[in-house]
């Protein structure tokens, strides 16, 4: 992609959102908005966070330039001095490129991470690339930086040339016949990226964690279709750990909190925000659970409003394998429901805890605490065409208000072209076809039938 393609005047906000783009890496926040404030730094994210997933690592070694030609726009977008490309310093390979890359590009920079989790993590990465420390309950923007995902850098490169957002990459991994990383269209169904790419599944009981494993979500639902955030399909076996931490008994979970937490504070300790200086204390939340009498507006459980899940805490802190996590989100589910919103943001910090370089957890010693390691490989990336009868298109695949339709049951619908569009005056983006066919049914998602031989 040449420098002169990108020099013209144009809208880049304008075209991220017509081009349906949102955050590939994380909740799909719509792009465009980022990318219209004023900003001191870009940060393109290929930290690669989750776990054994390398959905990110293969695209940036196959298109190394679209994600160099869309972290410039998104440092043109928001006038900022200095673009930063974050990768972990463990991958070598794109290490070596992105220095070449680079070399003639003054305002980009490539920033090497170490491998741990979450080195991901919007707050973290921040703190690590810039020395900044994004306020709790506060977002980048507030310290002057925008973070994007080198995936969703490089849909912007697409869309100032008029390409709409319609093909994800997806790695494909666990008890599957072949691991891979696959590209295949948004809307195709989950079973169907399994069998294809993954050529079937080795084992007859198991579930499906849909993203990373540690923070995705665990369904026994082939037809889920493929979604603009998704980036791993891992297929493990049902009794697997990491089904077990994610779908035991609420109820059950807060039995043992009661009975067993000895209150070491290690869940506090080792908290990626509580390092950086937010006053989350997950140990505090296991502690106030036994006394609880309906009262959630009280101190110690509305430092649970600043979790983000990212599940480390009962993943690797604790030791007597509870869900600190697990309870945060609970009082932030009663808190919302109560209609209670803590004053997070008007609360004084701590200072960056001195000893949060020594507390990043090692991303290795997290896949053996996961019993993940057989799954932790290099993975090929498979070029085979998806051919799919059916592509199911949820309205809502982001944060915001869900898409309106623009089409009918009956019609004809071409590939790229647009399907839904976000509603005025409303946080969202557009929808595309990935590819030819006839619309089905329109309801939550629109249900495209694709044309044979497509």
């Amino acid at each position: 992609m040449s420098n002169d393609m990108l020099s013209t005047p144009r809208d880049i906000p304008s075209c991220a959102k017509a081009a349906g783009i949102v955050g590939t890496g994380g909740a799909g926040f719509p792009m465009h908005v980022k990318i219209q404030a004023k900003a001191d730094f870009v940060i393109a994210n290929g930290a690669e966070c989750e776990p054994i997933l390398e959905t990110d690592r293969h695209f940036m070694l196959r298109h190394p330039e679209k994600v160099v030609a869309g972290l410039r726009l998104a440092v043109e977008a928001t006038g900022a001095e200095k673009g930063y490309l974050a990768v972990k310093a463990k991958h070598a390979d794109l290490a070596a490129l992105f220095t070449k890359q680079l070399k003639d590009e003054p305002q980009l920079e490539l920033f090497l991470l170490d491998n741990f989790y979450p080195a991901g993590d919007e707050h973290v990465l921040v703190h690590e690339v810039t020395g900044r420390v994004v306020p709790q309950g506060g977002i980048p923007i507030d310290v002057g930086a925008v973070v994007n995902n080198v995936f969703t850098l490089a849909l912007l490169a697409d869309a100032v040339q008029d390409k709409p957002f319609t093909h994800k990459y997806v790695t494909v991994t666990g008890e599957v016949n072949r691991p891979c990383v696959c590209e295949v269209p948004v809307g195709v169904s989950i079973g169907e990226v399994i069998e294809t790419y993954g050529r079937g599944v080795k084992i007859s009981d198991y579930k499906i964690v849909l993203g990373g494993p540690m923070m995705g979500k665990i369904t026994d639902d082939l037809s889920t279709p493929v979604e603009k955030t998704t980036g791993g399909i891992i297929v493990v076996p049902s009794d697997h750990t990491l089904v077990l931490r994610k779908t035991s008994d609420l109820k059950h979970d807060f039995i043992k909190a009661k009975s067993v937490c000895c209150q070491c504070n290690l869940c506090t300790d080792m908290c990626p925000r509580n390092l950086l200086g937010h006053t989350l204390y997950p140990s505090r939340s296991m502690r106030v659970l036994p006394y609880l009498q309906g009262d959630f507006q009280m101190e110690s459980i509305a430092q649970a409003a600043l979790c983000t899940d990212c599940g480390l805490c009962q993943a690797f802190a604790c030791n007597m394998n509870l869900s600190p996590n697990r309870v945060n989100n609970y009082f932030k589910k009663i808190m919302a429901e109560q209609g209670y919103k803590p004053d997070v943001k008007g609360r004084p910090m701590n200072p960056v805890s001195e000893y949060g370089a020594l507390r990043h957890v090692p991303t290795p010693r997290l896949i053996q605490r996961l019993g993940i390691a057989k799954y932790d490989m290099h993975l090929p990336f498979d070029e085979t065409p998806m051919k799919t009868k059916k592509l199911v298109l949820p309205l809502k695949m982001h944060i915001g208000a869900p898409c309106e339709p623009l089409v009918h049951t009956g019609d004809l619908v071409l590939r790229g072209q647009k399907i839904a569009q976000a509603p005025a005056g409303a946080l969202g983006v557009d929808l595309h076809a990935p590819l030819e066919g006839m619309v089905r049914a329109i309801g939550s998602a629109i249900e495209i039938e694709v044309f044979e031989g497509v």
